[in-house]
């Protein structure tokens, strides 16, 4: 009797009956966000998985990169004092070692957007962040204001962006068109969201990560 119970045993399961479905295996958590989006301006983990060789050894030398930043938030009603994303960027990005040297809100307005970020280009900011107006509205004007001053797109930014903000908003980060890109004066233009999370997300999720690598690859053939 024991041996045809192993028998039996070895033989597997069962196979399921004609016409009933197999039942597919569970999906695998999804990950939350790299960083916290609801308390703080937290610094988050380094991503787990392992740089490249060459990769590492570009992020090594580039440890000691700093830059002066400018923060735009382009708005028709939000005031330095109450703009909340204006300051989590400037947080973010100064707890990594980096110095702001404007913070001003812009209009809604394609030709004010484009002159204050030529201006500050032009100027002492090698990464100038704008707040506000990435999206698909008639009055979202950002983006366009920004791509005539780029001389390269990133587009990795806006894909990553997009990805994790899918992880906490779903579909509708399709929306956002946050992007970043390198003037022909090789200084950087950020374009993000207007809420205080989607910068959190953007800066302390993602750029501020890569930040000191992209300016070390910007500067070394000067």
């Amino acid at each position: 009797m024991s041996g045809t119970r192993k028998h039996e045993s070895s033989r597997g399961p069962s196979p399921l009956p004609p016409g009933k479905p197999a039942i597919p295996p569970p999906k695998p958590a999804i990950s939350p966000p790299v960083g916290s989006l609801k308390a703080g301006v937290n610094v988050p983990a380094a991503p787990a998985k392992p740089a490249s060789a060459s990769t590492s050894v570009h992020k090594a030398s580039a440890e000691s990169e700093t830059c002066k930043f400018s923060i735009f938030t382009i708005s028709d009603t939000r005031t330095i004092q109450d703009d909340e994303s204006g300051k989590v960027a400037i947080e973010v990005l100064t707890k990594f070692g980096h110095s702001p040297v404007d913070h001003r809100i812009i209009k809604n307005e394609r030709r004010l957007i484009e002159a204050a970020i030529t201006g500050a280009v032009a100027g002492e900011a090698e990464l100038v962040v704008t707040v506000g107006g990435t999206g698909i509205s008639k009055k979202d004007l950002t983006i366009e204001a920004i791509r005539p001053i780029l001389w390269k797109e990133m587009p990795g930014f806006g894909e990553l962006f997009r990805a994790n903000s899918a992880k906490e908003i779903g579909t509708a980060a399709i929306m956002s068109r946050a992007l970043l890109g390198v003037t022909e004066k090789l200084k950087l233009v950020c374009a993000l969201p207007g809420s205080p999370d989607g910068v959190r997300l953007a800066l302390a999720g993602i750029l501020a990560y890569e930040l000191k690598h992209i300016l070390w690859e910007l500067r070394r053939y000067k």
